[in-house]
């Protein structure tokens, strides 16, 4: 065999396999899902200052996962099992979302004790205004009755034609969110499994980082909450860029060489002393 016909051969050799890469995909990708980044703007702050993305949400294959430079939440749909990463101190804990909840639940009844002790010696105005100020899911109530109204607005955000709704939690008003219909996760993830996911978290009065209110209720089966007020902290969450594309492998994956921890190490991380 000449060089030239050497050459043909290697040729026709790399157009088969880039043939079927093409075909059958390359490894290290999932099929198209949804890339959605947003960003956090405090009170009194110029939504033009806040554009960089500082979370963004990957939605592909019955998998989500929240990333930011200091943590990654992963779930996996399929086996409804959390993934909370520290990249801080190159850890994680990975477990079933009821393993989550039950550690959770427990840390929050020990809050709930100290939290009822102060509250007890606080004026009653204080006390409406610290329970306010509680999680989506606060553990400090007795019951939770979470009441979702449409409004007539409408605004467009991140280029999405968005719907505003409002979230009332035990009859008070606690946030007021923006949903694009035409961003569906039904695409991409079972939403029978999404909410039975959401229903464990709801149940145990607990919520992995970065969730707010509209993420956790049935609002999630009409569209995504592209913006976010939380009307106590007036902490606004704003998608900046939503479509989709096709997403890496790994995104779902705990990165090479992070240790497994315990879930409070993690979560409660004890300070140093000096």
């Amino acid at each position: 065999m000449n060089p030239g016909q050497r050459q043909r051969l290697w040729s026709r050799g790399v157009f088969f396999a880039g043939l079927f890469l093409f075909l059958h995909g390359s490894p290290s990708l999932v099929e198209a899902g949804w890339y959605i980044a947003s960003t956090t703007i405090p009170p009194d702050s110029s939504a033009s200052a806040w554009r960089t993305p500082q979370v963004v949400t990957r939605v592909a294959r019955n998998r989500l996962t929240y990333e930011t430079r200091a943590w990654t939440q992963i779930i996996d749909l399929n086996t409804q099992q959390l993934s909370i990463i520290s990249h801080m101190g190159q850890v994680y804990w990975q477990g079933p979302i009821e393993a989550y909840a039950t550690v959770m639940a427990a840390r929050t009844q020990e809050r709930r004790a100290q939290a009822e002790r102060l509250m007890n010696q606080l004026p009653h105005g204080s006390q409406q205004f610290v329970a306010r100020r509680a999680g989506p899911f606060d553990s400090l109530s007795p019951r939770l009755t979470i009441t979702i109204t449409p409004m007539s607005e409408a605004e467009s955000v991140a280029g999405y034609v968005a719907h505003k709704y409002r979230i009332q939690r035990n009859g008070i008003a606690y946030e007021e969110t923006w949903l694009a219909e035409k961003i569906k996760l039904s695409t991409d993830v079972d939403m029978s499994r999404l909410n039975a996911f959401i229903g464990k978290l709801q149940t145990s009065r607990t919520t992995p980082p970065g969730a707010v209110l509209a993420e956790l209720t049935e609002l999630i089966n009409i569209g995504y909450p592209v913006r976010t007020v939380n009307l106590v902290t007036q902490v606004v969450k704003e998608v900046v860029q939503a479509e989709q594309r096709p997403i890496r492998a790994e995104v779902f994956m705990v990165p090479d060489g992070y240790a497994k921890k315990a879930l409070v190490e993690i979560m409660f991380p004890k300070r140093r002393r000096l």
